[in-house]
């Protein structure tokens, strides 16, 4: 039995800053062999994104990277020249899995569309993840993580509960909030893939469209309007009762919908009196008088921390929860029970605590034994001792700058 459920599987990673290589951490944390292809020279362009630490811009000491690519192995390869095409079918026909991110035009171009490759390598799960897909008239377009955060609606429901509809939409939370989102979709889609190919013994494409991945989450928005006419804005969208209070030291998020929720609300304020008023009695009431409700929410809630307001209401039933900065969710109890963060050294970067993989699986679970790689470090062990290259090619091969 393997000591981790991918252990066996072999991937290759030719994908820069987040959606892609967010899959293939993913796959790597499960166990299998990622490695990770780079341009010479310069790499992955996420090397260039910081933080770094001390502010002082180090291509193997990006926060980003480091987090992106733990787990992995990587080597340099310029796959615009023929050889460095030539090295890499050879790296295909051992793999089980290629993740690409190039637009279909440019994949055609390289030949790491999927037509190429399954010609090379038959069971060849091929997964694309590009910002609209591999058909349609935008399937060439070049997106950042905000054109394809807005291209799917997402954008225009935020901020939600807005009182002021003139505001502009804006971003989601987090540089690269929707890339991570298409990079677990990639990696759900992939192991779905790998499933497959044990029952019909064949390999397949997965296209991933970031666009239609964000949509997938704005689902039931969407839905409202195609099936119901209701067209959901920056106002409704997202309201509910109660929504963010203001503590001593920063703010809860409560949900006070039902009646059943309501109720444990009130007792963990004590009963106050005025929580009696025949106006909070029902949902409807408490919603039409949602600022006076939450004036008396907070002359509570003011006089005690988040943490405290928090365990408090959960103590008797009401859904409520701190809006945890950085340093509070380092230092979450919960975390720490939990095991979530994973202490890695990197020979530059030194030794950090990472975010852990999004699951726990109790008979395989992830290891973190090895940091991100350092541009190229594993070209001489992959490409001698596993492709047979002697090593005074491998040096012929840098000089002419294919590695």
């Amino acid at each position: 039995m393997p000591e981790m459920a991918l252990e066996g599987v072999r991937v290759l990673e030719l994908c820069e800053m987040v959606a892609g290589p967010y899959c293939g951490r993913l796959l790597a944390d499960m166990g299998a062999d990622v490695v990770k292809v780079e341009r010479p020279g310069k790499g992955d362009t996420a090397r260039r994104y910081g933080p770094f630490p001390d502010d002082i811009p180090h291509p193997e000491k990006s926060g980003l990277f480091l987090y992106a690519n733990l787990n992995k192995r990587g080597v340099t390869l310029d796959v615009d020249k023929p050889t460095g095409r030539r090295l890499l079918a050879d790296l295909v026909r051992r793999a089980d899995v290629v993740l690409e991110d190039r637009s279909p035009h440019e994949a055609r171009r390289l030949d790491l569309d999927y037509t190429a490759l399954s010609a090379v390598n038959d069971q060849i799960i091929v997964t694309s993840v590009t910002p609209f897909g591999q058909t349609g008239p935008y399937a060439n377009f070049k997106a950042y993580p905000l054109n394809t955060f807005h291209a799917s609606g997402e954008g225009y429901f935020l901020p939600g509960g807005a009182e002021w509809l003139s505001r502009p939409p804006v971003h989601g939370g987090g540089a690269f909030l929707g890339d991570y989102d298409s990079g677990l979709a990639a990696g759900i889609a992939t192991v779905a893939a790998l499933y497959d190919r044990t029952v019909s013994g064949r390999g397949q494409h997965v296209d991933i469209s970031r666009q239609e991945v964000l949509m997938a989450l704005t689902g039931l928005d969407l839905t409202r309007w195609q099936n119901g006419g209701k067209l959901e804005s920056r106002a409704d969208r997202g309201q509910r009762l109660g929504s963010t209070l203001r503590c001593n030291d920063g703010y809860v998020e409560i949900n006070v919908n039902f009646n059943h929720h309501w109720d444990a609300c009130v007792r963990a304020l004590g009963s106050p009196a005025w929580a009696t008023d025949k106006r909070f009695a029902y949902y409807k009431g408490r919603l039409e008088n949602d600022k006076e409700l939450r004036a008396n929410f907070e002359t509570w809630s003011m006089s005690q921390t988040k943490r405290e307001v928090m365990e408090r209401l959960q103590s008797h039933g009401c859904p409520a929860g701190a809006v945890n900065d950085p340093a509070d969710v380092l230092a979450s109890p919960q975390l720490q029970a939990g095991g979530y963060f994973a202490e890695v050294s990197h020979p530059d970067a030194g030794l950090y605590k990472y975010p852990s993989a999004p699951w726990k699986l109790s008979a395989t679970p992830a290891r973190y034994e090895r940091p991100a790689p350092r541009l190229g470090e594993h070209n001489a062990h992959i490409f001698c001792r596993e492709l047979g290259l002697p090593p005074a090619e491998l040096a012929d091969l840098r000089r002419a700058g294919v590695i």
